[in-house]
């Protein structure tokens, strides 16, 4: 779905991006892309699961990913992973999507991850059953 907002809202800020998320109430998990990134420091993307949005509940279980992030693709797995997983983690393991880095080099998930997304999002409603 594409929306229509005010300038405002364009670009990730979290007090902004809160505001958003409040007014639309949209399902969840919810990826968001904006044009930019006003938050500093600013990055490609930025996850809120339920650990990190204790006093931010608006922003509990979405992604916010600017236009122009580098190996979109990735970047969206990698941080679509982190909100059912509920974890902000990064892993130095070489390959692996949760590194610091998202190239396409870093694809794979190990099995304790695969069982902590599988496990995690499904206790906190966010993936259907089978």
């Amino acid at each position: 779905m594409q929306i229509g907002a005010p300038e405002r809202f364009r670009d990730f800020y979290r007090p902004t991006a809160r505001e958003l998320s409040r007014e639309l109430n949209l399902d969840k998990p919810t990826v968001y892309f904006v044009a930019g990134a006003r938050q500093l420091p600013a990055s490609d993307a930025e996850a809120f699961g339920r650990g990190n949005t204790r006093s931010r509940p608006k922003l509990r279980d979405t992604v916010w990913v600017v236009r122009d992030a580098r190996d979109l693709d990735v970047v969206l797995a990698d941080e679509l992973a982190h909100v059912p997983m509920d974890s902000g983690e990064h892993s130095q393991e070489p390959g692996n999507l949760m590194r610091d880095e998202t190239t396409l080099a870093n694809i794979r998930l190990s099995d304790a991850q695969c069982l902590r997304l599988r496990e995690t999002g499904s206790a906190n409603g966010l993936l259907s059953p089978r």
